[in-house]
């Protein structure tokens, strides 16, 4: 399964990787005559290769900060992830054409400046966007084969923070339900005849994997709940889903439609 880092260190490869390799890639290969085309404005191609690569820069550390918070509170397919892709090449192009069309005194409309620029920065930025994607695909895949030879850790249900510090360890039939609280997660569990909660710093995100391997299901974008403590499943007059838990005081769950079914089937 793919799954893209929602860590800014991690995300830091690209912010680095990208306009060096457009840099380094412009410099030997000359894609689409890049060299000739920049030719312009009394100014060297080294001098404007410099300046697109800082705009690249910038645009992809724009892009990036703007991915982080989506990725704590989101799922992102690999198909999804191409797309924002394709958007951040966009985004750097248009900034490229911006630049490209001062120099040029206008003597071509933008959006075929922009149409340059696009083939330029999208020809160069595949090569480490694919070295990138498969290097996560791999390092998923190392993970995944990990957790599954290890198996459930002594039977104990772990939480960890965004900085692999344990914080939390209980028995997973205690568990009610896992919640998203801005860019924490609240456990809620039973100890003796009462519930508590505990917080913790870290993204829905990164209990998925946690939540399988002990039976909690997603119920809602920012939930995941036991359904071995799931009473009824109850619907409101104006459509609203959630769960009844069985706990001593009433205690509600939302639930989406998309994963109802997948819920009551486990009831």
């Amino acid at each position: 399964m793919f799954k893209i880092p929602a860590r800014f260190s991690a995300q830091l490869v690209y912010i680095v990787v990208l306009p060096v390799f457009f840099m380094l890639f412009s410099l030997v290969y000359n894609p689409f005559g890049i060299k000739e085309y920049y030719m312009l404005g009394g100014k060297g191609y080294g001098f404007h290769l410099v300046i697109l690569t800082c705009i690249l820069l910038v645009s992809v550390l724009i892009t990036r900060s703007i991915l982080l918070p989506v990725l704590k509170h989101y799922d992102m397919k690999a198909w999804s992830y191409g797309v924002f892709c394709v958007i951040e090449v966009a985004v750097a192009s248009a900034f490229m054409a911006l630049y490209t069309n001062l120099f040029q005194g206008g003597s071509q409309m933008y959006f075929q400046t922009l149409g340059d620029c696009g083939r330029f920065a999208g020809f160069a930025l595949v090569y480490p966007y694919i070295f990138l994607f498969m290097r996560q695909l791999l390092k998923d895949r190392d993970r995944e084969i990990e957790r599954k030879e290890a198996g459930p850790s002594e039977g104990l249900m772990k939480f960890m923070d965004e900085h692999k510090r344990l914080k939390l360890t209980v028995e997973p039939e205690s568990v009610l339900s896992i919640g998203a609280e801005f860019n924490y997660i609240k456990v809620s569990y039973l100890e003796g005849q009462g519930v508590k909660e505990f917080l913790l710093r870290n993204s829905m995100k990164s209990q998925e994997a946690n939540a399988a391997e002990f039976g909690l299901v997603r119920c809602h974008r920012s939930y995941f709940v036991n359904p071995k403590h799931v009473k009824v499943l109850s619907r409101e007059k104006d459509g609203t889903i959630s769960a009844l838990l069985d706990t001593s005081e009433p205690r509600r769950i939302p639930v989406s439609k998309q994963y109802y079914d997948q819920l009551s089937a486990l009831l």
